[in-house]
């Protein structure tokens, strides 16, 4: 099982918007988790099909707490983390956006 490589170490995700995660597995049955300190939150939904999937968590709040997240496949697990959640800008000459 991988995640796609977008999501590793210190990346960072909307705070109040929906977190999608999609990578390659070899069967359905997986687990993800994100964890914030002791809690562990599970997908709103999920969905495989022909070794890849996508899973989809609920809005989190943003903060300085850092979260992570847990993947399982055929007994084993990894953990990537710290990733955090808060607000994204973009800014002039961070994509393919003009300016007049």
């Amino acid at each position: 099982m991988r995640l796609a490589r977008l999501f590793q170490k210190n990346f960072l995700f909307q705070r109040g918007e929906a977190l999608s995660l999609w990578g390659e597995a070899s069967s359905p049955s997986f687990s993800i988790f994100l964890k914030k300190g002791r809690e562990t939150i599970r997908p709103a939904s999920s969905f495989f099909c022909d070794g890849r999937f996508e899973v989809t968590f609920p809005p989190q709040e943003g903060g300085f707490e850092p979260y992570s997240i847990l993947l399982e496949e055929n007994g084993v697990a990894e953990e990537i983390g710290p990733i955090y959640c808060g607000d994204l800008y973009l800014g002039v000459g961070q994509s393919n956006l003009a300016v007049s």
